[in-house]
């Protein structure tokens, strides 16, 4: 029973009759149903045209997922009251927050548990604005926080959402009872870190949501209240935020520049590539910060080539001009939207032919011990060309995957002759030619054999020295078992000053058909938590943009990119990765410090890093078929929120 509904509304009472005549008219879908309603007193402002209680039952396909648009709701509506869709009502016009902040209502419902309940603005030539919450299957009260926003919109519609529910048609019944509009006094300090939550001061976490099977796209879609915390049971889903305990600072993320990428970028118009590089540098984009290129070709390009003529020992031909016409360009162009953040480093693939064992750049072969000391001046000259361009270069890797024999480019390194290089060779030559500042990154391979190079360098104090940190790929998994997390959290513990880079990742074998293949974003979402609590400081993915060939690539080594470029359309084709990627890369800022995070089911996800200005970002992904209700603890202070199956989100606070 419903007792004492509130119409928020400027009209005098209705009569009794009135009501139950609009009661017995109420459409409904798989039942009917009536309920005794006093509306005794029941309107009482003028703020909303419509209504403050009845009932609706709507028809959920999760076949389609979401509502069915072509079923129709009932509910109790009332002077203009309007239904849409069979999923959206229109609680008012002309709506006003000149005396408020926020909206509230009772909800109930017989809908799946983590049904979400929207709000949706709708102004007159101002952005609309999506505020969601979800409910449980008990009386509860729901309040969508709207401080911050303009002053007046046209419409507020709210929708009933509730995603893939199961098989089949679901029918569910949705009661929603004292509808309110009323102003809460924001907090008037700036918090820096929850441990400055203090004397009850209500505060509030921004929600940015990804979900398969829905049009959220980084999309803001949430304000979580903050209350006091209580003791999470076994029987709940929680995750616990400590930002007393910080650890690695954060360096960036970001994605490589190669020849690839800058061939299929000059093909597209003017518009498309400014939307590009705004869609990755930019703050409206997803804020790269780092930008990796190779040291004359790799596999990703369309041929095979050095900065020098072939056989010229004394480096005297040297010369980046081909990366001037297409390469550096692009990179350049990117580097003015990234400005001071810029982390920009270099990895080779092969040294030319003739420094080789196997005389040529394919196929592996190692370079020949007489020409160390002249690759390592390779490396200082390119260096000084690309510095010469107006492109800070922070540091080298010493070889990509030195462990790899590719038909592409490649290089084979024991982890003993990447130390003696790095020792005898490359580092001393680096500070003989006062570039001692620029980093120097081993390994730059997989996982699985990390250990074993960082023991074997980082163990002699004279290559120490000269080592930055490690980088690595992804790639182990091609042996069919799971990424090798625990390996680098035993590096950071046993070095703990050196650092760890992800310096690649991509999905490989590529497929047209696939560009919106979830568990690609998923491998990234996995991947880039589970790196990043195990100490890493930066994520470099590889290629920014292939064409629709999952290309160029000279080997037919073709691969997926966070963006695709149809060439013959001249149209930008966005992947689920890239979103995934942007909920790090948008938000968290360089100087970042992780802080403790952990969960209290593997169903769930996360890790979190606080800005330098004290905000606190924190990243949960949901793999599963389901959604996820959870609690979100940080110090004496919680907020309840829901995960969308296969989803990822980013809560601000």
């Amino acid at each position: 029973m419903i007792k004492n509904l509130k119409c928020i509304s400027g009209l005098s009472d209705i009569p009794k009759v009135v009501a139950l005549f609009i009661l017995f008219f109420t459409v409904t879908l798989g039942f009917s149903q009536s309920l005794p309603i006093d509306f005794e007193n029941s309107m009482t402002t003028s703020d909303f045209k419509n209504f403050d209680g009845g009932i609706a039952t709507v028809l959920a396909n999760p076949q389609s997922n979401g509502i069915n648009t072509s079923a129709t709701a009932g509910q109790i509506v009332r002077n203009g009251g309007k239904i849409w869709s069979g999923s959206l009502i229109q609680l008012t016009s002309n709506l006003n927050f000149t005396n408020s902040n926020c909206i509230s209502m009772k909800v109930f419902t017989t809908a799946p548990v983590g049904t979400t309940i929207k709000l949706k603005l709708e102004g007159n030539g101002q952005t609309d604005r999506d505020v969601q919450t979800t409910v449980s299957n008990e009386w509860e009260t729901l309040t969508w926080d709207f401080t911050g926003e303009p002053a007046h919109f046209n419409w507020l519609v709210f929708m009933f959402d509730f995603g893939k529910v199961g098989d089949g048609s679901v029918n569910s019944t949705f009661l929603f009872d004292d509808i309110k509009q009323f102003y809460k006094k924001p907090s008037n300090t700036q918090i820096s870190s929850p441990a400055d939550f203090g004397g009850g001061i209500v505060e509030y976490a921004k929600v940015y949501t990804t979900a398969k099977d829905s049009d959220k796209r980084l999309s803001l879609d949430a304000k979580k209240m903050f209350k006091n915390a209580s003791q999470p049971l076994e029987t709940e889903v929680a995750i616990f935020i400590n930002p007393k305990k910080q650890f690695q600072e954060f360096l960036g993320i970001g994605g490589a520049i190669t020849d690839a990428a800058a061939e299929v970028f000059s093909t597209l118009s003017k518009d498309k590539q400014e939307e590009l590089l705004k869609a990755y540098f930019s703050e409206e984009g997803i804020n790269y910060n780092i930008i990796r290129t190779s040291i004359h070709s790799s596999d990703f390009g369309l041929g095979s080539h050095t900065y020098i003529e072939e056989g010229d020992k004394k480096l005297k031909t040297f010369s980046i001009v081909k990366d001037k016409v297409k390469r550096i360009p692009m990179i350049k162009r990117a580097q003015e939207l990234i400005n001071e953040d810029l982390v920009f480093y270099a990895s080779p693939w092969s040294p030319p032919a003739f420094m080789k064992t196997n005389n040529q750049m394919l196929q592996g072969g190692k370079l020949l011990p007489e020409y160390y000391q002249t690759w390592a001046d390779y490396f200082v000259k390119f260096i000084e060309a690309y510095e010469a361009e107006g492109i800070p270069v922070w540091g080298v890797t010493i070889q990509n995957e030195p462990m790899a024999t590719q038909r592409w480019e490649s290089c084979i390194y024991t982890a003993e002759e990447e130390r003696d290089f790095l020792k005898y060779h490359l580092g001393p030559t680096f500070e003989k030619n006062g570039i001692g500042n620029k980093n120097i990154v081993v390994w730059d391979h997989n996982r699985d054999l990390i250990s074993h190079r960082a023991n074997t360098i980082f163990e002699d104090p004279e290559a120490m020295k000269y080592a930055w940190g490690i980088g690595f790929h992804w790639y182990e998994t091609w042996t069919g078992g799971e990424p090798k997390y625990d390996n680098l959290k035993n590096i950071k513990e046993s070095f703990p000053s050196k650092n760890l880079l992800f310096t690649e990742g991509c999905q490989e074998k590529f497929d047209p058909k696939q560009y919106q293949r979830w568990s690609n974003a998923e491998r990234y979402g996995n991947s880039m938590i589970n790196d990043f609590n195990s100490g890493t400081v930066g994520w470099t993915d590889w290629n920014i943009l292939l064409n629709e060939l999952g290309g160029p690539n000279h080997v037919q080594n073709f691969c997926f990119a966070p963006i695709h470029a149809d060439t013959q359309k001249n149209e930008l084709i966005y992947t689920p990765t890239y979103y995934y990627i942007g909920h790090f890369s948008k938000f968290i800022k360089k100087k970042a410090k992780r802080i403790s995070t952990t969960v209290s089911r593997s169903t769930l996800e996360s890790t979190s890093f606080q800005n330098p200005d004290g905000q606190i970002v924190t990243v949960v992904m949901n793999k599963t078929e389901k959604p996820i209700h959870y609690k979100l603890l940080v110090g004496d202070y919680e907020i309840t929120n829901n995960i969308l199956p296969h989803a990822m989100q980013t809560i601000i606070f």
